[in-house]
């Protein structure tokens, strides 16, 4: 940290030490609790502290950086904690004794079978039904939670009730900041088009949860932070790839999203009246298409529109006195959302 005070905001830097400390403090303190005799059992006891003392200091960092949190932790230790320490012992051997013949062979033969078993173990342990949740806290909460830890261990060595009633109060700062942002949450209510350009995403929010998109797997790799952040549900995923258009109407506005030149040769008596059209990289720029089929009040060129089209986007809402916004330019385009 002299040399390079930056690592005290690394990720891993943060994790290893929060471990370290928890165990060294409160690995003791849990494996006391229960006095066991038999010398099999003590030994599962007292892993499954360090796996607890491990988790009590690592979980903030765990669920803020990463919004989850595994739920067989426990199960999962007693497979990783003796399988690193054989992971350990053996490369060290092969280490040793790579200049051997045969014997090289052997020691990376059981090398790798042991990286095998517990890779198998883990990937059981994660298809296991509930396996993680999905939890998202806020810096305040994170700060919460670690000076909550700290109050603790001075609770524990001095059992008073001033340090008592701090950890309470420490506790209670977390829970009234996440029912504040549970509050906000749950009145969540409008549309967003991400900013991606190898992909449409257009994420529906409201008494339903829906996503339209191109490619539902950058759907899911852009929108998981901002769902989990506001505890959203998991959407119905719509596909745009086999459909040339999508309408759709949310709090009163009518959208239609065009994903390709379907109506540049059409003809029509009357323009479609829309509040917003979102048009995608596949769709033309021109005249006839905000004039004659579609008269909307807002134009809207998703991430993938190119910056040629986008200026002719431009020239045009213009002429004809439309509002026009460019994903690309200025970032999301965020719509409708109120608390």
């Amino acid at each position: 940290l002299f040399f390079n005070p930056n690592l005290l905001f690394d990720i891993g830097f943060q994790l290893s030490y929060s471990a370290v400390l928890a165990i060294v403090y409160f690995q003791p303190k849990i494996a006391g609790l229960i006095y066991v005799k038999n010398r099999w059992l003590r030994w599962a006891w007292e892993l499954a502290a360090v796996s607890l003392a491990a988790q009590l200091g690592t979980a903030p960092f765990s669920v803020f950086y990463f919004h989850q949190f595994p739920n067989y932790f426990l199960l999962s230790n007693f497979v990783v904690i003796p399988a690193a320490t054989l992971i350990l012992y053996a490369a060290v051997a092969l280490f040793v004794f790579s200049p051997v013949p045969y014997v090289n062979v052997a020691v990376a033969f059981v090398l790798k079978w042991i990286l095998k078993i517990m890779y198998a173990c883990i990937v059981w342990i994660e298809h296991l039904p509930y396996s993680l949740s999905i939890v998202w806290i806020d810096g305040w909460q994170l700060l919460s939670l670690y000076a909550a830890l700290f109050a603790v261990m001075w609770w524990l060595d001095k059992k008073s009730f001033i340090s008592f009633a701090t950890v309470v109060c420490l506790l209670l700062i977390f829970f009234v900041v996440d029912a504040r942002n549970r509050y906000y949450s749950a009145r969540l209510n409008g549309v967003v088009a991400y900013n991606d350009y190898k992909a449409t995403v257009l994420d529906i929010i409201g008494d339903e949860h829906i996503v339209l998109t191109t490619d539902s797997l950058r759907a899911e790799l852009l929108g998981a932070d901002f769902w989990s952040k506001n505890a959203l549900p998991t959407p119905q995923i719509v596909s745009l790839d086999t459909i040339s258009e999508c309408a759709f109407v949310k709090d009163g506005n009518r959208y239609l999203v065009l994903t390709d030149n379907y109506f540049r040769y059409k003809k029509s008596a009357k323009p479609l009246e829309v509040d917003y059209l979102l048009v995608g990289k596949a769709v033309y720029p021109n005249q006839r298409l905000i004039k004659e089929f579609v008269r909307p009040k807002y134009l809207i060129a998703l991430a993938d529109v190119s910056e040629r089209n986008v200026q002719k986007y431009k020239l045009l809402t213009e002429k004809e006195n439309i509002d026009f916004y460019s994903v690309g330019h200025s970032g999301a385009w965020i719509n409708g959302f109120h608390y």
